[in-house]
């Protein structure tokens, strides 16, 4: 419909969009990011293109973010995890202490031996796999999505890993980066690099994001 036609949207109707989409993304624990994905998945080419173009899909950020997502992903990020095993005699691995802190009697009948063990890190792992399905999910929705394609086939590779089907997903903040740190520096600088691009974006505030937000959706309706 030609600019003319369309209804202007007021700044009551802004600010209403505003109110309701912050107690959306608190109420359900979401993200910016998350909700520009929930937009985008409900209206029509024209906003979504809108909407998309205040993502930086294109950047370098975005694509070293995806290349260190999808190096962490497969095969995935191992945590230590504390390993307790009975014994009827003591060895040099007894641990005594929480041995005879258990024992019901004395001298202990049963011996404890404590060591560690890699495993998955679930939640790691699940905040990793949710931000890859975000980043797939963004560029699965653009119109130029075959120039992206090369990169949507590596992320859903990425997501199918066999050891992330009991996965479940959560948000990924600022705990999971502080993580990566510790164990994996070059993929932590990708992904905050591309989250603090992101930041630059969709600025520091959510009320005044989803207001712009409003506005790139004001400007397609009817």
């Amino acid at each position: 419909m030609p600019p003319s036609d369309r209804t202007p949207v007021q700044p009551d109707d802004t600010r209403l969009f505003a109110e309701q989409a912050i107690w959306f993304m608190r109420e359900r624990g979401r993200t910016r990011l998350d909700f520009v994905d929930f937009v985008a998945n409900w209206v029509g080419p024209e906003t979504r293109r809108r909407v998309l173009r205040m993502l930086p899909l294109a950047s370098k950020e975005q694509r070293d973010a995806e290349e260190a997502v999808c190096r962490l992903l497969n095969p995935g990020v191992l945590t230590d995890s504390k390993v307790v095993r009975r014994r009827e005699a003591p060895d040099r691995g007894t641990d005594w202490v929480h041995t005879y802190v258990a024992a019901e009697y004395l001298p202990p009948l049963t011996y404890l031996e404590r060591h560690t063990r890699q495993v998955l890190d679930h939640d790691l792992c699940g905040a990793l796999a949710h931000l890859a399905g975000r980043l797939k999910g963004q560029l699965d929705l653009a119109d130029d999505r075959d120039v992206y394609r090369n990169r949507i086939n590596r992320l859903r590779g990425a997501l199918n890993a066999s050891q992330l089907r009991t996965i479940r997903m959560v948000g990924f903040g600022a705990r999971h980066l502080l993580r990566l740190q510790l164990t994996h520096p070059d993929e932590e600088r990708a992904i905050r690099a591309y989250f603090d691009l992101l930041r630059r974006r969709l600025g520091d505030e959510d009320e005044g994001f989803l207001r712009r937000l409003a506005e790139q959706i004001s400007q397609c309706t009817v």
